[in-house]
């Protein structure tokens, strides 16, 4: 699991520079990421440094999630998670 939780600093990229990522799946990347953070949280043991830990990496994961959705709403990207749709 400890794995996972240092996944939303890699993304599975291995011949792409940052800019060649698509913006739709650093999204997806960050909002799972984010998941991933608020699961690690309910399931942490009741140990105050772990319980720190999980709230510190979800605040990181949310941050990060917003980040690229302001960013996709500066490019003008219509990002749905159901789908990309222009309204």
């Amino acid at each position: 699991m400890a794995m996972e939780w240092l996944s939303w600093l890699f993304i599975d990229s291995s011949n792409l520079k940052p800019a060649e990522v698509p913006l739709e799946k650093l999204i997806e990347q960050a909002k799972q990421d984010w998941c991933l953070a608020q699961e690690a949280f309910r399931t942490s043991p009741d140990n105050e440094d772990l319980i720190d830990s999980a709230s510190y990496m979800i605040l990181a994961a949310e941050r990060r999630y917003i980040y690229f959705l302001k960013k996709a709403r500066q490019e003008n990207f219509y990002y749905s998670p159901y789908g990309n749709a222009q309204f």
